[in-house]
């Protein structure tokens, strides 16, 4: 009776856990997304493992979760870009079709790199992984490359901020 009790204490900790660590992030994934683009994306909703991302346009995209990869850079487009596992899992109202990917983008670029790591933190918070380096962050060296030669407005802003004029 003791162990069974200690497991069962053990399961409902465990779960809280679980659903503190994906609201967190899913929060996180929320605040990030509206300053990547506030004058395009507008909330992020999880409810039966589908995931609903919704414009000020009134469009949206579905996915579900279980369904959904990761999330990339694709340094071409300048787009981070949502990535089904197989098929076409990601609706777009605006197509009105399902596809296999879905892009996110901004005029200036500016935080793609923070906007998908904390879509793939959110997805391993969600399916119980333990958020790591290998699926929060990619391959830096590509983005160290595009940032030197292409560059950000942020980029820019921080440089301007951080020269002094010499005499």
């Amino acid at each position: 009776m003791k162990k069974l009790l200690t497991l069962l204490i053990g399961m409902t900790l465990s779960s809280l856990a679980f659903g503190q660590e994906y609201q967190t992030q899913l929060n996180d994934l929320i605040g990030c997304l509206l300053n990547f683009d506030n004058e395009t994306y507008q909330d992020i909703e999880v409810k039966n493992d589908i995931l609903r991302i919704s414009m000020l346009n009134k469009k949206y995209i579905t996915a579900k979760i279980s369904d959904i990869d990761n999330t990339d850079i694709d340094l071409a487009k300048n787009t981070v870009v949502l990535k089904c596992k197989n098929g076409n899992c990601i609706y777009s109202s605006g197509t009105g079709s399902n596809q296999s990917t879905f892009n996110f983008s901004s005029s200036t670029g500016k935080d793609r790199n923070k906007l998908k790591d904390n879509f793939n933190k959110f997805l391993a918070a969600y399916r119980g992984e333990k958020v790591t380096k290998e699926n929060s962050s990619g391959d830096y060296l590509d983005y160290f490359l595009y940032d030197m030669f292409i560059g950000t407005d942020e980029d820019e802003d921080n440089a301007k901020s951080t020269t002094t004029p010499t005499n």
